[in-house]
């Protein structure tokens, strides 16, 4: 079912194409640095309520809608996937600097908005390219360095921006602004990358409904360990996404920490292990697979809402049991930044079928984002910990998922030369 090597990279393609890679990766986390604290302000500078929050909470997975559209454009005109990439830098990306003007906590919902469905977009872009331009045997290995890479500018953007909010508490209004401009440049340094085989392959029909959830259906039916992936992701998401409405409102209301501590947390030191564990799991991954990487990172998680309801308990000691939580959190998310970006290529056995996967693995990211977060949100109104505890559930029963998975997800049959 797998096929090792689909394209056979040139050595200045390669080349090219992780200088590109990381430049692009660097500006990315910059700009994600910016907005690691935009639920807090939206709490605290802008008084969102916490149905506010939700709805802001489901725009980044909602948008992921539009990435199975956006694959099936690219891949029923490949020769025109430099023109998509420009787009997507001019329509979604540039608006952001709007903020600058408008900068309410509405306009930053729908500029915020724009900018994920750009983030959606581009997502099969990155997995044409790292798997055209790279070894079948090197991509989990490449792309860990390069998460590591950037990961420093996601600590100076999101440490920086917070030490800047506590010291002027409009800071949020130029640093998301600018974070337009600079998502716009990101975007605009793909387009250096090569694409030469990329836009030699035959052309697929074009998409026959907008959020393609027949493509989505059909290929789910027919490739079983793919859906099976993907079921375990599933439940995982929905761990990560159901304390979204409440986490804001236990840091600002219950735990009462400030912008240092919160950026300083999910900033510093959970990027801090994603920069240490990511080269080393993306080693992992090269040598095994992405089922047995997702199994270890689902279980690591359980410690981050876990450790998060102890800090309610006792919140003498709230600060340093957030950090804890934190460093969880970062471990492993190193593990799924992994096997979330680069696992559905893993299961791709012709060109054409890489953006197809892996929009439908973006794709199934909105649609538990439509339904996790206001659930999230009925939680919160029983109480500010039950999000939590659902959170630890269903790391996991993912955890369970995916480590059943490993006997028939990966057969020896299927796995990749």
């Amino acid at each position: 079912m797998f096929s090792p090597d689909l394209f056979i990279p040139p050595f200045d393609d390669r080349k090219r194409t992780f200088i590109a890679h990381a430049s692009f990766m660097a500006l990315e986390e910059f700009v994600w640095g910016l907005f690691v604290l935009a639920e807090v302000v939206l709490r605290r500078e802008l008084q969102a309520g916490a149905l506010f929050i939700t709805l802001f909470t489901v725009i980044n997975p909602a948008s992921a809608l539009f990435s199975v559209y956006f694959a099936q454009r690219i891949s029923a005109h490949p020769d025109r996937i430099y023109r998509y990439i420009v787009l997507v830098a001019v329509m979604l990306r540039l608006p952001l600097a709007l903020f600058f003007f408008f900068h309410d906590a509405l306009s930053l919902l729908i500029l915020f908005g724009l900018f994920n469905i750009g983030v959606a977009m581009l997502k099969p872009v990155q997995s044409i390219y790292m798997r055209e331009n790279f070894h079948y045997d090197e991509i989990g290995n490449i792309y860990g360095v390069t998460v590591s890479i950037a990961k420093f500018f996601f600590i100076v953007a999101s440490y920086g921006l917070g030490r800047w909010l506590d010291q002027v508490p409009d800071a949020y209004i130029p640093a998301f602004g600018g974070a337009g401009i600079i998502a716009f440049l990101s975007v605009l340094v793909v387009v250096l990358i090569p694409f030469r085989k990329w836009r030699t392959v035959d052309g697929v029909p074009a998409p026959k409904d907008m959020f393609g959830f027949v493509t989505v259906r059909d290929t789910l039916r027919e490739n079983v360990p793919f859906r099976r992936y993907e079921a375990a992701f599933m439940v995982y998401g929905a761990g990560f996404m159901v304390i979204l409405p409440a986490l804001p409102l236990l840091l600002v209301d219950h735990l009462n920490l400030s912008y240092s501590v919160v950026s300083f947390g999910r900033g510093v030191m959970s990027a801090l292990l994603l920069i240490v564990c990511t080269p080393l799991l993306g080693k992992l991954l090269d040598r095994r697979n992405p089922v047995y990487l997702s199994t270890v990172a689902f279980a690591v998680l359980i410690a981050y809402p876990s450790l998060l309801i102890v800090a309610w308990f006792f919140p003498a000691v709230a600060e340093p049991l957030f950090y804890l939580a934190f460093i969880a959190f970062g471990i492993g998310m190193a593990g799924v930044t992994l096997t979330w970006n680069m696992g559905p290529m893993f299961f791709a056995a012709t060109p054409q079928e890489i953006p197809r996967l892996t929009s439908i693995h973006v794709t199934l990211t909105g649609v538990r984002g439509l339904l996790v977060p206001p659930l999230g949100y009925l939680l919160l109104t029983t109480g500010i910990l039950a999000p939590f505890i659902a959170s630890a559930c269903f790391f996991g029963t993912a955890a369970f998922l995916m480590a059943r998975g490993t006997r028939f997800l990966l057969t020896e049959q299927e796995k990749p030369l």
